[in-house]
């Protein structure tokens, strides 16, 4: 077969594979994809029943139960500036469209996701909101969060609830991707350590540990450092993954620009002191090409 003939044969398996994925103009993998990062980084809350919306720096979802009653009323979507002034993107759901993402498995609940501008705001305020006979405006229901606080604010158990209740495994999709993409070994304390880009997960199955804090010390050239210590059930990642019939209790915490330090400080403690310490040079430790997942947790 000549290289021309080779390459045309590539082309058509790689665009049978694209179209493949592709049904209806949407393409599922993607959308999971996307949806499962915002599952991971956003915020989500219930805000009405049977309504809930995940607000991340570039989008929004908004799931729903009661299609008609949801559509019935406008969407407030206000993108908050630094001097509290906004731009108002106020929509009418039934303009939208609506469950894209059914194929990936929402069980009864239909959505609707729009794409937001993070650069040049701080924020999102959305809800939505009926006339009232006088004309003037009710709530029923409002939301406000900056970007900066997405990170912050923990809310795992509402996310873990609605990811049962609609079958999704975003959570455990996502941690899933990192294992394989990132440096990873086990150390001699019975954990698990997984860099990945900037965010780093200490995975363990002792129960012991979650009462206890662990220790992440970004030590720079010079010596000092940055201080991330925290307990670890404040930055517990979620219940939904296991190891066979062993729960894995994950850790997470997302870390500043590699480069701004020179070693990583891990370690676990409590009142009575330290259990474990250990440094990492992250040049040496990102480096080694042995440090790879191999499937240790059958995922």
């Amino acid at each position: 077969m000549s290289k021309y003939h080779f390459l045309v044969v590539l082309v058509y398996l790689f665009l049978s594979c694209q179209s493949s994925e592709k049904k209806g103009g949407v393409n599922y993998q993607v959308a999971q994809a996307k949806l499962d990062e915002a599952f991971v980084n956003g915020y989500f809350e219930k805000v009405r029943d049977e309504t809930y919306v995940l607000i991340n720096t570039n989008s929004i979802y908004y799931f729903f139960k009661e299609r008609k009653e949801f559509l019935r009323y406008k969407v407030m979507l206000h993108l908050i500036k630094k001097d509290n002034t906004f731009d108002n993107e106020d929509f009418f759901p039934k303009q939208e469209k609506i469950s894209t993402l059914t194929k990936i498995g929402l069980g009864d609940f239909d959505t609707i996701s729009i794409k937001i501008e993070s650069k040049g705001f701080v924020g999102v305020r959305t809800g939505q909101f009926r006339r009232t006979e006088s004309g003037s405006a009710k709530n029923l229901w409002a939301k406000q969060i900056r970007y900066s606080e997405i990170n912050t604010k923990s809310n795992n158990a509402a996310k873990e609830k609605f990811l049962k209740t609609t079958g999704l495994n975003s959570l455990k999709n996502y941690f899933a991707k990192r294992l394989f993409e990132g440096t990873f070994y086990k150390n001699s304390f019975g954990f698990y350590v997984l860099l990945a880009d900037n965010e780093l997960f200490l995975i363990t199955k002792n129960q012991v540990a979650s009462k206890n804090k662990i220790m992440v010390h970004l030590v720079k050239e010079n010596g000092d450092f940055d201080n991330l210590s925290a307990l670890f059930g404040s930055k517990r990642y979620c219940k939904c993954v296991t190891m066979e019939k062993e729960e894995l209790i994950v850790y997470r915490v997302v870390l500043p620009e590699l480069e701004s330090f020179e070693k990583l400080r891990l370690g676990e403690f409590n009142n009575n002191g330290n259990k474990w310490v250990q440094e990492l040079y992250l040049n040496e430790f990102l480096s080694n090409k042995l440090l790879r997942y191999s499937n240790e947790f059958n995922l």
